[in-house]
């Protein structure tokens, strides 16, 4: 069975003697080697980061593959980004160090009037906010 690549194979296609084949197919045979080793290479190291290769049969395909999942991520890291400073601005809302912040005061309509008490930082403000949500 051979291992020629179509590279290899137009060599001996050519007008060339036996010497300059020989030569341009151990060259050619190499390089494709090399280009197997590089394209094994950038799997693994996507592999390793936990992205996928798809069908990343040549480096450029895999290049392709990479691309998308990078702007993925930068996505990612921008919502995540976002939910930090949110939840930042949250904690220091509700934090109870020597002083309260804020004192929340929540309001419920009942029968006899509209009812309104005090919320203060921490678990309390959760717990109404989760009452609040359901």
């Amino acid at each position: 069975m051979s291992t020629d690549t179509p590279r290899v194979s137009a060599l001996y296609a050519s007008k060339l003697d036996g010497n300059e084949i020989f030569a341009w197919r151990n060259l050619a045979t190499n390089l494709e080697r090399e280009l197997a080793a590089a394209r094994e290479k950038v799997a693994a190291f996507m592999l390793g980061r936990g992205l996928a290769t798809g069908h990343g049969d040549t480096i450029d395909d895999l290049l392709g593959e990479l691309g998308w999942q990078i702007d993925e991520l930068a996505a990612a890291r921008e919502e995540c980004d976002a939910l930090r400073v949110d939840a930042e601005r949250y904690r220091w809302l509700t934090s109870e160090g020597t002083e309260r912040r804020w004192t929340f005061w929540l309001g419920r309509n009942e029968p006899d009037g509209y009812s309104v008490w005090p919320v203060f930082g921490g678990d309390s403000i959760d717990a109404a906010i989760d009452a609040a949500r359901k």
